[in-house]
């Protein structure tokens, strides 16, 4: 972080994803430019790039926050959480595969294309007609042109798609997303502490203690992150509601909790216990 020749403070943020805009980060950047900054945006960094500003640890990075690996880059912390978007999913149905008065509006034997595997339990589980597929799938190209229908973030449809679909949006108490589903994340370096306060003015609490419940349970099943969901909210009193589904590895099958407490202490743990 730096001043200019007008004493404004430059920030430098590199946004990894091309997708940040439905996130907020026009919105962060306005309030980070009311508070006297003045914003750099560097969009879609990876590659080679991405490894130089980690390696200089100079400016902030920018990244969904259910794309942020449970272990933060070296160096760096989550500074600060934009307030949550829209966290639900729609299923975009094409034309000839919408059947009204169908649960999910999908005619018989429908094929559904998903992000990831626990999308997959879920849609299922609507229906044990309908068949499934997750990008990870090794057919998935040839899946994608069979595919009757879509499951995709309800932020980022609209751009998506080339062609007519019927959506359905689903609640994410029924499709329970995945952990920080719709929050944009901002990573600063741990050693520049006056960019950490900074950011802390546009940092929203409520997110972080519902996200920190969604990765906390996350971080209780490492090795199946793909089979993993959670969603929690808090309600005006300040007490959290937590719905959250794990996918049985060997069948499939989805699993769901859903839990209230008062507090966040031993909440995860209460989550975990109702799965063994």
């Amino acid at each position: 972080m730096r001043k200019d020749e007008t004493t404004s403070t430059v920030v430098k943020i590199a946004c990894i994803g091309n997708d940040l805009n439905t996130l907020g980060l026009e919105d962060a950047k306005k309030a980070l430019t009311d508070l006297g900054c003045a914003c750099v945006l560097e969009m879609d960094v990876k590659g080679e790039q991405l490894a130089q500003v980690l390696e200089n640890q100079n400016q902030i990075i920018a990244i969904p926050l259910k794309k942020l690996s449970l272990e933060i880059p070296e160096g760096y912390c989550i500074a600060a959480l934009y307030e949550r978007k829209n966290p639900s999913y729609s299923l975009l149905i094409k034309p000839a595969a919408f059947e009204e008065g169908k649960v999910l509006r999908l005619k018989k034997n429908a094929l559904v294309a998903c992000y990831a595997e626990i999308y997959c339990s879920q849609i299922k589980d609507f229906r044990s007609d309908i068949e499934a597929f997750s990008s990870r799938d090794p057919k998935v190209d040839e899946l994608l042109r069979k595919a009757n229908a879509f499951l995709m973030e309800t932020l980022a449809y609209e751009d998506s798609m080339p062609y007519e679909v019927e959506a359905v949006t689903l609640n994410p108490k029924e499709l329970i997303p995945l952990p920080g589903q719709g929050v944009l994340a901002f990573l600063a370096p741990k050693s520049d502490k006056p960019l950490r306060r900074l950011l802390q003015k546009i940092h929203h609490k409520d997110v972080a203690k519902a996200t920190n419940i969604e990765r906390g349970i996350l971080a209780k099943f490492p090795d199946a992150v793909h089979q993993i969901a959670a969603y929690c909210e808090l309600d005006k009193e300040g007490n959290y509601h937590v719905y959250a589904v794990k996918a049985d590895p060997a069948t499939g099958k989805a699993h769901y909790v859903q839990h209230s407490s008062s507090t966040s202490a031993g909440l995860v743990e209460s989550i975990v216990k109702k799965w063994a």
